[in-house]
């Protein structure tokens, strides 16, 4: 499951299922048995010293603030209204909910995860207040929430950051006006565990089905105040032998994520009245740089979204005491070629294949044009040979859209080791479609992916990274 971490058209939750790696790919590689020994076994990747590539790209700091003593406000409803809770774990599943906000500013993985975005100083968070709320929400009562087989899902509500029709912030705004909710400070972070029966509607993206968790800001008085709505979702699929989440982890996993973001970019890009929702001056830490887009295409562009696994192995998990938090960018990791997501486990070996320049992640072809990139493939340890394919993006149900074509390819991929170059070619079949949420004048693109894969002699993937690119049709 992808995170729609904050609705700015950046992420826009156009990839909501990104492309079908665990269904599509890893069942190629597990019946051809094609691993590493493929094309050379188990040889050492050189000496450790990474190979020449384009650099990975840097989250900028967009001036749209962070919150640098977040206050996290955690709001849960009765026990008996999260009804996906096992009978098992109810007595103590909300206050372990309360027990991971209080506590989250205070972990090694915070202080690891921030360190980058909020100085020297960091960003020294406290506990707040926790609020329990007995009814569930009863939804905004309208029919353009959601369907289902023609009928109106009730409760239901809408949310949006560009200007739509944002129901749940007039929900919240009855809890604030009420008393329920506490008065916010320049650095209260309201954090909702909201129950799975209650659907959201952001953009045009579900709740529980393209959106894991997401966070927003709603005016209150003088101050623009953030939150994040976690909802009670449950566990994503995963692949191969990945272990599951339970259903807290999948909490605590999206809370993490959401709260590391909305601190070092409150607002979310939140547009006033008026304003252009393709501005980044609403943004805090932010990739919106031109060159990098096709990083924020597939996850989005905070500094949570760009380590969201989507091949499905579980790699963007951190476990710290009973809980678990997701894996955040660093800029210093990503500028020295080390594994930009932390905190990085003990023993692992980054690797990964990539253009040789930035200019090469998006290309110009006319149909049926091919063109030919140069890519390095680079570890920052020794280890054995893995496999690199380009991968064109799919459908929402994982099909192959069919607009590209490479070799190497999913079918036919190449082995390579530390600082090896090999030429990736890649052909436009036919024109991209027309990608939703983008500008006026945009041009047709197709994203696509630079795959690398490691894989046992058993053909099951174990790791993997991946380097995405845009190829831009004409218009």
């Amino acid at each position: 499951m992808l995170w729609c971490a904050n609705m700015t058209p950046w992420v826009a939750v156009r990839a909501a299922a990104a492309i079908g790696i665990a269904s599509l790919f890893f069942p190629f590689l597990a019946c051809s048995g094609q691993g590493p020994s493929s094309g050379g076994g188990g040889a050492s990747g050189g000496s450790g010293a990474v190979g020449t590539h384009a650099p990975l790209p840097q989250v900028e700091n967009n001036g749209g603030g962070i919150l640098t003593a977040p206050e996290i406000v955690t709001v849960t409803y009765a026990p008996s209204q999260y009804a996906n809770v096992n009978q098992a774990d109810a007595p103590t599943f909300v206050s372990d909910l309360q027990a991971f906000d209080d506590g989250i500013t205070s972990t090694s993985w915070w202080t690891t995860v921030t360190k980058d975005y909020c100085g020297t100083a960091g960003c020294v968070g406290q506990p707040g207040p926790h609020v329990s709320i007995a009814a569930a929400p009863p939804g905004d009562g309208t029919s353009t929430c959601d369907t289902v087989n023609g009928q109106s899902v009730q409760p239901c509500y809408t949310d949006s950051a560009i200007g739509g029709t944002a129901s749940l912030k007039t929900y919240l705004t009855g809890l604030f006006n009420a008393g329920t909710l506490p008065a916010p400070t320049a650095q209260t972070l309201y954090v909702i565990y909201m129950p799975s029966s209650v659907v959201i509607n952001v953009d045009g993206a579900l709740s529980c089905v393209t959106i894991g968790g997401y966070h927003d800001s709603v005016g209150v008085g003088t101050l623009d105040v953030p939150y994040a709505i976690i909802p009670l979702c449950e566990p994503e699929a995963v692949a191969g032998n990945t272990p599951q989440l339970s259903l807290e982890q999948t909490a605590t996993l999206a809370a993490s994520h959401e709260i590391v973001e909305a601190t070092t970019d409150p607002h979310g890009g939140e547009v006033p009245p008026g304003g252009n929702p393709y501005s980044t001056q609403y943004l805090g830490w932010y990739l919106t740089d031109a060159a990098s887009q096709p990083w924020a295409f597939f996850a989005g562009g905070e500094i949570a979204d760009l380590c969201v696994d989507i091949l499905g192995l579980g790699q963007d998990r951190w476990t710290e005491g009973q809980f678990t938090y997701q894996r955040v960018w660093s800029n210093s990791q990503a500028a020295a070629s080390q594994d930009p997501c932390v905190p990085t486990p003990a023993g692992d070996v980054y690797f990964n294949a990539g253009p040789t320049t930035v200019e090469d992640e998006q290309i110009e072809l006319s149909q049926g044009q091919s063109a030919s990139l140069p890519i390095a493939a680079f570890s920052n340890g020794p280890m054995p040979n893995w496999l690199v394919m380009g991968a064109d993006n799919t459908d929402a149900e994982g099909n192959p859209l069919g607009v590209l074509t490479f070799t190497p390819s999913i079918t036919a991929p190449t082995a390579v080791q530390n600082g090896l170059l090999l030429s990736l070619q890649v052909t436009l079949v036919k024109q991209p479609p027309a990608q939703a949420g983008e500008p006026a004048g945009t041009p047709p693109f197709e994203p696509y992916l630079i795959l690398s894969l490691f894989a046992s002699d058993a053909g099951a993937v174990t790791a993997g990274h991946y380097w995405p690119g845009f190829v831009i049709g004409s218009q």
